[in-house]
């Protein structure tokens, strides 16, 4: 992680992880405000200088401030981080301790399970076939219209997220409750077996 001091003024000194994050490992210094070394924006149209400014007061106030900050390489490049300030007193003097982690592979990881997850939920709606997945907590992690529609659910009671609500609705409506709910739980409690249940 990068750490650097600073005061409401800007930075004071930092480590060398700070250094060799920025690009400015091999010479020059860090320069004296975090908004020296961002864009001239954050994501949502805030100009940098002014956000950096109002969360080192934030942290000064409130002892310590954390959130994710888009900063900027000495060679251009930009890329998301998440920051720490902690407010401390050096020599009496009130300081912030600011730590820096690069989260750009989290947040590639983040966008590549946003882009399985739609893909996903894409094809479960172009098919024909009813589809419901459930959790361990009986919490419905995806259920598709045409699973609705098998079974007269209202999209509502789909979108509680209840498995237990909507076992309870189709129970009410087929013709051999025990059986239908057993077969329901027989891959809860199989659940090393690969299956494709067909109700």
């Amino acid at each position: 992680d990068a750490n650097w001091l600073m005061d409401e003024k800007g930075l004071l000194n930092c480590n060398s992880a700070a250094l060799q994050m920025f690009g400015y490992a091999g010479g020059g210094k860090l320069m004296l405000h975090p908004a020296d070394i961002s864009p001239p924006n954050q994501p949502d149209g805030t100009p940098s200088r002014a956000a950096a400014e109002q969360r080192i007061a934030a942290a000064f106030l409130n002892g310590t401030e954390r959130f994710e900050w888009l900063h900027q390489r000495k060679n251009g490049n930009v890329f998301p981080a998440e920051v720490c300030l902690t407010a401390l007193a050096l020599s009496g003097r009130p300081t912030l301790l600011a730590t820096v982690r690069d989260i750009t592979e989290r947040k590639q990881a983040e966008e590549a399970l946003l882009f399985k997850t739609a893909l996903l939920e894409a094809q479960t709606e172009t098919t024909i076939d009813g589809m419901l997945a459930v959790d361990e907590s009986d919490h419905i992690v995806l259920a598709n219209k045409q699973f609705g529609l098998n079974f007269g659910i209202p999209d509502e009671l789909l979108n509680a997220g209840d498995d237990l609500i909507v076992l309870k609705h189709v129970t009410g409506k087929v013709e051999d409750p025990d059986a239908f709910v057993e077969r329901v739980n027989y891959p809860n409690s199989h659940r090393d077996e690969k299956s494709r249940d067909e109700l």
